[in-house]
């Protein structure tokens, strides 16, 4: 049945939607990601140079937008209300979890960091440049004039 407010495409896009739920979301997400990182990977610029940053920023934006958009195509502003709480609430995660996920996070940093100096891609396991938190510009590589 096609409503007013939308075509016969839209009613199919989300007949389809509902009918492969698996599918759809890494289809949406990894087209929406690639749409906008083939520039930046086909390009002899540098990521961090503009406009490349942008097009990694939306790109790395797909998860959250397929997830969104998903949830409005199939369930309306209700599923799209009850996506948002689920993934806000920090209180449906209990202490326990929180204090995995903390641990999990700075173990696998620490290994990481032992690694890249094994390897000897870094000069220091931890070497922390208190610096840039105050001049981040480092970081970027702006273009010059």
């Amino acid at each position: 049945m096609v409503t007013p407010e939308h075509g016969p495409h839209f009613d199919r896009t989300r007949r389809w939607a509902i009918a492969h739920p698996r599918l759809g979301f890494p289809l949406i997400y990894l087209g929406w990601a690639y749409l906008f990182w083939l520039p930046v990977l086909l390009s002899d610029e540098s990521v961090w140079t503009l406009p490349g940053l942008v097009w990694f920023l939306l790109g790395g934006a797909s998860p959250l937008l397929a997830g969104l958009g998903l949830a409005a195509l199939t369930g309306g502003k209700r599923q799209v209300a009850d996506l948002a709480r689920r993934l806000l609430d920090w209180r449906r995660i209990s202490w326990r979890w929180w204090l995995i996920i903390l641990f999990f996070w700075l173990g696998f940093d620490l290994a990481m960091a032992g690694i890249a100096f094994w390897l000897g891609i870094a000069e220091s396991p931890l070497d922390v440049n208190g610096s840039l938190f105050f001049q981040p510009g480092p970081l970027v590589a702006w273009k010059k004039a």
